[in-house]
């Protein structure tokens, strides 16, 4: 199997046979990997409160594919997916260049580009973005280079759990300074 995406429902068929999809959960992914005895290694970045697992997604024309899932509690914000030539992700221009042909073979014309330096065409800062009612699919360069797979949903739900946690605490240091309390 070789790496597909569904842009009907947002799913990412992977070359180890693990599905991604925007319904899919934490606990879902746990057990998928226990099943099909895929390695998921849990890791953790400074980004609380989102929890990142990572995955090998098998082989996509003879080069290795990691994938790097990223939670809120159980919902699926994204996944990112790199080419990892020789293991090592190093040479920046050369693998954001291949994520955004195999983008490109994958889903033809990307439906716009976006300039984060805005005029230099050749940049590496020209982002391939591809826009569906479920989400986006990206080619980025933030350090590393990946293909992130977003999920709107997902990232939406994720945005209104983090404002009802963080309202009360800033409504409440509003109501101190305005009562000299702060």
């Amino acid at each position: 199997m070789n790496l597909h995406f569904d842009v009907t429902h947002g799913e990412v068929h992977l070359p180890n046979s693990l599905l991604i999809q925007p319904a899919l959960t934490r606990t879902q992914l746990i057990n998928s990997c226990v099943i099909q005895n895929i390695s998921l290694r849990p890791y953790s970045i400074s980004s609380a409160p989102f929890k990142w697992f990572a995955v090998d997604g098998g082989q996509v024309e003879e080069e290795p594919l990691g994938v790097e899932f990223r939670f809120w509690g159980e919902l699926l914000i994204s996944a990112d997916l790199h080419l990892d030539r020789g293991g090592e992700n190093r040479d920046f221009v050369d693998t954001k260049k291949r994520h955004d042909a195999l983008l490109k073979d994958r889903l033809g014309e990307p439906h716009e580009l976006w300039d984060e330096r805005r005029g230099n065409e050749h940049s590496i800062r020209l982002f391939p973005v591809y826009r569906y009612p479920w989400g986006k699919i990206t080619s980025l360069q933030d350090g590393p280079v990946f293909i992130r797979v977003e999920y709107v949903d997902g990232r939406k739900a994720a945005e209104r759990k983090f404002q009802r946690i963080n309202v009360p605490e800033q409504l409440s240091a509003v109501g101190r300074f305005r009562k000299g309390r702060f």
